[in-house]
């Protein structure tokens, strides 16, 4: 019996995007079909960090983003180890923020970019929708749209969403 190669998918788009609804639906469906998944990313601990804090993700991102993001390669690297799927919720705009998520993961796993279309005003707009102390703010905005980059095949994907 073949047993399937676990999935890489990382989400790529700007704040807004849709990216983290994308996840958590990828997330039921991979499940659903019998394979463990997990979604990694820094805004899961951010946002219970903040509520248990009661302070607002944009404190909380100030004062523990590294420690965030240090729990977040640790939780890739364990998701590795167990051999899961994992869905990477993050911006993941540039191709060198990709190529440090993609050399983590062995050959085996199935690579897969899934770009989240929202164009950059319905973004914009979802960004702001999320309220103060959550929302980006425009020049960090600005310059991530700046910096979007479609991933391709040369970077190591091997389907596209």
């Amino acid at each position: 019996m073949a047993v399937e190669p676990p999935l890489l998918v990382m989400l790529v788009g700007l704040p807004g995007s849709g990216k983290s609804t994308a996840a958590k639906r990828l997330a039921s469906v991979i499940s659903s079909q019998g394979r463990p998944c997990e979604i990694i990313g820094i805004d899961v601990y951010l946002e219970a960090e903040a509520a248990r804090r009661g302070l607002s993700y944009t404190a909380i991102f100030a004062e523990q983003r590294h420690l965030a993001d240090a729990i977040m390669w640790s939780r890739a690297k364990e998701a590795i180890r167990r051999r899961i799927s994992v869905i990477w919720d993050q911006t993941n705009l540039t191709t060198n923020a990709r190529r440090w998520r993609l050399r983590l993961f062995p050959e085996d796993y199935l690579r897969i970019a899934a770009v989240m279309h929202a164009t950059g005003d319905k973004a914009w707009e979802r960004n702001l929708a999320r309220g103060p102390g959550r929302a980006v703010p425009e020049h960090v905005f600005d310059r991530m749209r700046a910096e979007l980059r479609r991933p391709s095949r040369e970077e190591g994907f091997q389907m596209f969403l």
